[in-house]
């Protein structure tokens, strides 16, 4: 079986050591090609990756992807898609990388072809960044993903139920030759190989790639996990019990069907429940939902966009499925930085939500794909379907805290159900009324106060460029 290493290669001597059966890069056209032997290694990051995998599994083989080419192991988001592009295209069963970003801008390029790896059944494990204890891939849903137990063991007594996440010793000792050794150092790049390498030793053992059984065997029984955001879903289904409005045109997954009662066709894919207002009736009508779910089905994933007390995830607990939460005030197992943001914009947004949902998910993609850090928050909980991030608590989150200390935006989008939240002295505010087919914007800042129409998503552009156009 095959393990994609995506990292900065190995010098040509040791490929024979390291089964490394195929020497790929990713050249300056974003296409991957057999790595010329001229080419040479950096660092040793690289082969200590793949040798760590190699001293904890048998008979493994390597595909050695080559995308870092400096001493800060520094790529761009073009050579890392086009990676995890040529392992999907090649159906590669385990893709491992030693990195990632902590850029909003690229998670939003990046996400999509995370998505359909791990759709079509295929494996990635990814380190966390060892400063921010945070970064993309490692934090998508569905990834396996590896923080060095020497850095963060400390945490230990934070509830982690963040995904797929292991904190296994990065301390590994490297033979050479027989007079020359050394111990890895302590990093987070260093962790995650060994997770890899249990992973693969279930399932050449085992021969079994179902997802519970390999979290259950490398040490995660429960089937109950928190994340973010739902982009991860695909061909989904929505139990609409809370009969919120769906804005279906900027949703992140294909949806097959909405329904609002317990009356809905049985569908392969994924599911997002969306509770009923009544706490008794909601906790009757999960009960047949679920129930109504083929339990020998291979992975069902749903995706629960509500308060979960005890009684609810008592529920949950006793069905095979897995299920994905918002977070309430729960925290990441990392430090919490008090540090305010430099330089960071905020728009604050007021009006309807479907209304108010459109613009500021169309203007975040708008600022991201400019290259803008945008972070998209509020409090309203089905504000997380469109991809904004939730929180129960907007100005005392510590989550909050930590993700703006690792991610960094240069730009906030804020909505919020509670307007004394709004801090107006240093920011902008965007007042959205709909007006027949016609979204009227008032945009007030201590410097401007303005009025645009939107009729379309072209008009979002000239919004944006109005935006960033103001001194």
């Amino acid at each position: 079986m095959k393990i994609a290493v995506i990292d900065e290669g190995v010098i040509p001597v040791f490929k024979d050591e390291l089964n490394i059966v195929e020497d790929l890069m990713v050249n300056n056209e974003y296409s991957v090609v057999n790595r010329p032997e001229d080419i040479q290694s950096i660092t040793d990051h690289g082969y200590n990756v793949c040798k760590i995998i190699n001293i904890y599994t048998q008979e493994v083989e390597i595909i050695s992807i080559r995308i870092f080419s400096t001493l800060e192991m520094k790529t761009s988001i073009e050579a890392l898609i086009a990676a995890f592009q040529y392992c999907l295209d090649k159906r590669v069963p385990i893709i491992h990388l030693s990195g990632g970003t902590v850029n909003l801008f690229d998670d939003y390029l990046l996400r999509d072809v995370i998505k359909k790896i791990i759709s079509n059944n295929q494996i990635i494990v990814a380190a966390h960044s060892n400063n921010k204890g945070l970064s993309f891939p490692a934090l998508y849903p569905g990834v396996f993903s590896a923080r060095a137990y020497e850095l963060f063991n400390s945490y230990d007594d934070v509830k982690n139920r963040w995904g797929y996440s292991f904190t296994p010793t990065s301390k590994h000792k490297i033979n050479i030759n027989e007079n020359l050794s050394y111990v890895t150092q302590i990093a987070n790049s260093y962790a995650a190989p060994f997770l890899t390498a249990n992973i693969y030793n279930y399932i050449r053992t085992c021969g079994d790639k179902n997802i519970k059984r390999i979290l259950s065997n490398i040490g995660i029984d429960n089937n109950v996990f928190l994340c973010e955001l739902p982009y991860f879903l695909d061909k989904v289904t929505i139990i609409n019990l809370g009969s919120e409005v769906i804005l279906e045109e900027i949703l992140s997954f294909e949806v097959r069907n909405i329904y609002d009662d317990m009356v809905f066709t049985l569908d392969s894919g994924d599911y997002i429940f969306i509770p009923h207002n009544n706490k008794e009736n909601n906790i009757k009508k999960l009960r047949k939902f679920l129930n109504l779910l083929p339990v020998n089905h291979n992975r069902i994933r749903i995706f629960y966009v509500g308060v979960v007390d005890s009684s609810i995830e008592s529920i949950m607990t006793s069905y095979p499925f897995e299920f994905w939460l918002l977070p309430s005030d729960d925290v990441y197992p990392i430090c919490v930085s008090t540090t305010d943001l430099n330089d960071c914009g905020t728009i604050y947004f007021k009006g309807k939500k479907e209304v108010v949902y459109f613009i500021i998910t169309q203007l975040r993609d708008n600022f991201l794909e400019d290259g803008f850090n945008c972070f998209a928050i509020s409090d309203y909980l089905e504000a997380a379907l469109y991809d904004i991030y939730y929180f129960e608590n907007l100005t005392n989150s510590i989550r909050r805290q930590q993700l703006e200390y690792a991610l960094e935006p240069d730009v906030e989008l804020i909505y919020t159900k509670t307007e004394k939240y709004i801090e107006t002295e240093n920011s902008m505010l965007i007042e959205c009324i709909k007006e027949g087919d016609i979204v009227r914007l008032i945009i007030r800042s201590k410097k401007i106060k303005e009025e645009v129409y939107i009729w379309e998503k072209e008009d979002i552009n000239k919004l944006f460029q109005k935006i960033i156009n103001i001194e």
